[in-house]
């Protein structure tokens, strides 16, 4: 990512993904900071062969929560959004499945502090991925569209009127509004470049 983004004051990742059945663990998405000491990580499959529970792993190294989804649908498009706001009185980590709350997290105000302390800048993303000792085992097998960050937390609400699964609004992603920092169509239909469209 050519601009690092600091998301100290709250941040939403949005993704839209057609995830096909598999039987091993893999990664739909993982935002992350340059040294990857900060993540965002979107995992399915993580409680054995079969599942379709969603994990997601969030923050920094030393403060790792886990949001979790016991089901999500697969063969379909299906909008997943993380959420962070550090200003909330409760629920400060929120994920969010077709606008749906389906988990959250409330912080102490000492993990608030060290939050503050450790603010996320974006500055990479990937999807799909293995390591030495698991090759190939992390995989995305399916599609994705319309990968948005902003710079604020977004309610149910905002993300079902603005956040459409097959068109987003277009002013939303001319100018900018209600924080949007950066947004891939991911509509090239080909190769190994993405475009942001901001």
């Amino acid at each position: 990512f050519d601009t690092d983004l600091n998301l100290a004051g709250g941040f939403t990742f949005v993704v839209h993904a057609f995830i096909e059945e598999k039987t091993n663990a893999s990664c739909l998405a993982r935002f992350a900071n340059g040294s990857e000491s900060w993540n965002v990580r979107m995992q399915y499959g993580q409680n054995g062969p079969g599942s379709t529970s969603l994990r997601v792993m969030v923050g920094p190294n030393a403060l790792r929560k886990y949001l979790w989804a016991d089901a999500i649908e697969l063969n379909t498009w299906v909008q997943y959004a993380v959420v962070y706001n550090p200003s909330a009185r409760s629920e400060h980590y929120q994920m969010y499945l077709e606008g749906k709350k389906v988990d959250s997290i409330t912080l102490t105000a000492d993990e608030i502090a060290t939050m503050s302390a450790n603010p996320f800048t974006f500055e990479m993303m990937e999807f799909g991925s293995s390591w030495a000792w698991e090759p190939n085992g992390n995989e995305f097998h399916g599609r994705i569209m319309h990968v948005g960050v902003f710079n604020r937390a977004l309610s149910s609400s905002w993300l079902t009127r603005y956040c459409y699964r097959t068109e987003w609004n277009a002013a939303l992603i001319s100018n900018g509004g209600n924080g949007l920092q950066a947004y891939w169509p991911m509509n090239e239909g080909y190769g190994h470049i993405l475009y942001e469209a901001t």
